[in-house]
Protein backbone atom coordinates (compact mmCIF):
# COMPACT_ATOMS: atom_id res chain seq x y z
CA UNK A 1 0.00 0.00 0.00
CA UNK A 2 1.51 3.30 -0.74
CA UNK A 3 1.82 5.69 1.74
CA UNK A 4 2.42 9.45 1.04
CA UNK A 5 5.89 10.98 2.87
CA UNK A 6 5.43 14.45 4.55
CA UNK A 7 7.29 15.93 8.06
CA UNK A 8 5.22 16.86 11.06
CA UNK A 9 8.36 19.42 12.91
CA UNK A 10 10.75 16.44 13.61
CA UNK A 11 8.66 13.69 12.62
CA UNK A 12 8.22 11.79 8.90
CA UNK A 13 4.59 10.78 8.67
CA UNK A 14 3.13 8.49 5.92
CA UNK A 15 -0.26 9.23 4.50
CA UNK A 16 -1.97 6.06 2.72
CA UNK A 17 -2.40 7.16 -1.19
CA UNK A 18 -4.18 4.66 -2.13
CA UNK A 19 -6.82 4.50 0.25
CA UNK A 20 -7.43 8.15 0.45
CA UNK A 21 -9.73 8.76 -1.86
CA UNK A 22 -12.48 6.18 -1.70
CA UNK A 23 -13.41 7.08 2.22
CA UNK A 24 -16.78 8.41 1.90
CA UNK A 25 -16.68 10.52 5.30
CA UNK A 26 -13.93 13.26 4.37
CA UNK A 27 -13.36 13.64 7.70
CA UNK A 28 -11.99 10.30 8.15
CA UNK A 29 -8.86 10.60 5.93
CA UNK A 30 -7.03 11.94 9.14
CA UNK A 31 -7.21 8.37 10.24
CA UNK A 32 -4.63 7.51 7.24
CA UNK A 33 -1.96 9.38 8.32
CA UNK A 34 0.81 7.11 9.93
CA UNK A 35 4.43 7.86 11.76
CA UNK A 36 7.05 5.91 9.19
CA UNK A 37 8.02 3.44 11.86
CA UNK A 38 4.65 1.92 11.48
CA UNK A 39 5.04 1.35 7.92
CA UNK A 40 6.92 -2.04 7.29
CA UNK A 41 8.60 -2.11 4.25
CA UNK A 42 9.65 -5.94 4.23
CA UNK A 43 11.96 -7.34 1.93
CA UNK A 44 10.70 -9.84 -0.80
CA UNK A 45 6.95 -8.82 0.70
CA UNK A 46 6.00 -6.50 -2.19
CA UNK A 47 4.17 -8.90 -4.56
CA UNK A 48 2.02 -6.18 -5.35
CA UNK A 49 2.35 -2.34 -5.33
CA UNK A 50 -0.39 -0.20 -5.88
CA UNK A 51 0.19 2.78 -7.06
CA UNK A 52 -0.95 6.54 -5.76
CA UNK A 53 -3.93 7.43 -6.28
CA UNK A 54 -4.16 10.66 -4.80
CA UNK A 55 -0.67 13.31 -4.32
CA UNK A 56 0.83 14.52 -1.11
CA UNK A 57 0.05 18.18 -1.56
CA UNK A 58 -3.56 17.48 -2.09
CA UNK A 59 -3.94 14.91 1.25
CA UNK A 60 -2.14 18.06 2.61
CA UNK A 61 -4.43 20.20 1.48
CA UNK A 62 -7.63 18.44 2.59
CA UNK A 63 -6.37 17.89 5.83
CA UNK A 64 -6.26 21.94 6.24
CA UNK A 65 -9.60 22.22 4.67
CA UNK A 66 -10.80 19.87 7.61
CA UNK A 67 -8.61 21.62 10.07
CA UNK A 68 -10.31 24.82 9.20
CA UNK A 69 -13.83 23.30 9.59
CA UNK A 70 -16.19 24.50 12.72
CA UNK A 71 -17.59 21.19 14.47
CA UNK A 72 -20.70 20.81 16.22
CA UNK A 73 -20.24 21.24 19.56
CA UNK A 74 -20.28 18.31 21.59
CA UNK A 75 -24.09 17.09 22.70
CA UNK A 76 -24.60 17.90 26.36
CA UNK A 77 -27.21 16.09 27.69
CA UNK A 78 -30.57 17.19 28.79
CA UNK A 79 -30.93 16.94 32.73
CA UNK A 80 -34.57 16.68 34.02
CA UNK A 81 -35.92 19.21 35.69
CA UNK A 82 -36.49 16.82 39.02
CA UNK A 83 -32.51 15.90 38.74
CA UNK A 84 -31.57 19.76 38.51
CA UNK A 85 -34.24 20.65 41.86
CA UNK A 86 -32.87 17.79 43.98
CA UNK A 87 -29.41 19.29 44.78
CA UNK A 88 -31.82 22.45 46.78
CA UNK A 89 -32.99 19.24 48.74
CA UNK A 90 -30.46 16.58 49.32
CA UNK A 91 -26.68 16.72 49.82
CA UNK A 92 -24.67 16.27 46.93
CA UNK A 93 -22.63 12.95 47.99
CA UNK A 94 -26.46 11.38 47.53
CA UNK A 95 -27.03 12.91 44.08
CA UNK A 96 -23.76 11.53 42.94
CA UNK A 97 -24.66 8.78 40.85
CA UNK A 98 -27.42 10.78 39.42
CA UNK A 99 -25.02 12.64 37.80
CA UNK A 100 -22.75 10.50 37.16
CA UNK A 101 -25.94 8.47 34.17
CA UNK A 102 -26.44 12.17 32.94
CA UNK A 103 -22.29 13.00 31.99
CA UNK A 104 -22.35 9.64 30.51
CA UNK A 105 -24.69 11.44 28.08
CA UNK A 106 -21.90 13.41 27.11
CA UNK A 107 -20.98 13.27 23.32
CA UNK A 108 -18.06 13.74 21.52
CA UNK A 109 -19.17 13.17 17.68
CA UNK A 110 -16.33 11.40 15.71
CA UNK A 111 -16.32 14.44 13.11
CA UNK A 112 -15.42 16.73 16.37
CA UNK A 113 -12.26 14.44 17.02
CA UNK A 114 -11.04 14.16 13.54
CA UNK A 115 -11.34 18.07 13.35
CA UNK A 116 -8.76 17.69 16.45
CA UNK A 117 -6.58 15.49 14.97
CA UNK A 118 -6.51 17.64 11.58
CA UNK A 119 -5.21 20.53 13.34
CA UNK A 120 -3.15 18.43 15.08
CA UNK A 121 -1.88 17.31 11.19
CA UNK A 122 -2.09 20.88 9.90
CA UNK A 123 1.27 21.56 9.79
CA UNK A 124 2.18 18.91 7.52
CA UNK A 125 4.82 19.56 5.07
CA UNK A 126 5.33 17.34 1.90
CA UNK A 127 8.93 15.75 1.74
CA UNK A 128 8.42 13.87 -1.42
CA UNK A 129 8.56 10.23 -1.71
CA UNK A 130 6.74 6.80 -0.99
CA UNK A 131 6.75 4.67 0.92
CA UNK A 132 5.43 1.28 1.14
CA UNK A 133 3.26 -0.42 3.90
CA UNK A 134 2.65 -4.22 4.13
CA UNK A 135 -1.07 -5.84 4.10
CA UNK A 136 -1.92 -9.39 4.79
CA UNK A 137 -4.48 -10.55 1.92
CA UNK A 138 -5.89 -13.95 2.84
CA UNK A 139 -9.83 -14.27 2.41
CA UNK A 140 -12.05 -11.86 3.08
CA UNK A 141 -9.17 -9.51 5.31
CA UNK A 142 -6.99 -6.96 3.62
CA UNK A 143 -4.82 -5.54 6.90
CA UNK A 144 -1.94 -3.79 7.25
CA UNK A 145 0.84 -6.12 8.94
CA UNK A 146 1.40 -3.37 11.92
CA UNK A 147 -0.34 -3.89 14.45
CA UNK A 148 -1.38 -0.27 15.37
CA UNK A 149 -2.30 -0.02 11.74
CA UNK A 150 -4.71 -2.99 11.96
CA UNK A 151 -7.04 -1.73 14.50
CA UNK A 152 -7.31 1.30 12.80
CA UNK A 153 -8.37 -0.19 9.47
CA UNK A 154 -10.28 -2.97 10.91
CA UNK A 155 -12.30 -0.12 12.35
CA UNK A 156 -12.73 1.87 8.49
CA UNK A 157 -13.66 -1.39 7.21
CA UNK A 158 -16.42 -2.06 10.22
CA UNK A 159 -17.47 1.99 9.71
CA UNK A 160 -16.96 3.78 5.93
CA UNK A 161 -18.27 1.85 2.70
CA UNK A 162 -15.45 3.62 0.93
CA UNK A 163 -12.92 2.12 2.70
CA UNK A 164 -14.24 -1.32 1.37
CA UNK A 165 -14.46 -0.42 -1.94
CA UNK A 166 -11.03 0.26 -1.94
CA UNK A 167 -10.29 -3.02 -0.06
CA UNK A 168 -12.06 -4.65 -3.30
CA UNK A 169 -9.93 -2.56 -5.74
CA UNK A 170 -6.69 -3.34 -3.82
CA UNK A 171 -7.58 -7.11 -4.35
CA UNK A 172 -8.48 -7.00 -7.90
CA UNK A 173 -5.53 -5.03 -8.67
CA UNK A 174 -3.38 -7.46 -6.87
CA UNK A 175 -5.00 -10.61 -8.48
CA UNK A 176 -4.32 -9.54 -11.84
Amino acid sequence: MPYNLARLGDRLVGLDAFSWPFLEKRYRVVLLAHPVAYIEEVKGAADCRLDARVSVSEQIEEIRRIAAKKPEPPKMPRIRLGARLAWLFFPLSMLRHVFEEEAKGFEITEETQAVGLAKALSKLEPVGGTSYAVFSLSGDEFYPVQENMRRIYSELARRDPGYNEAVERARALCKA
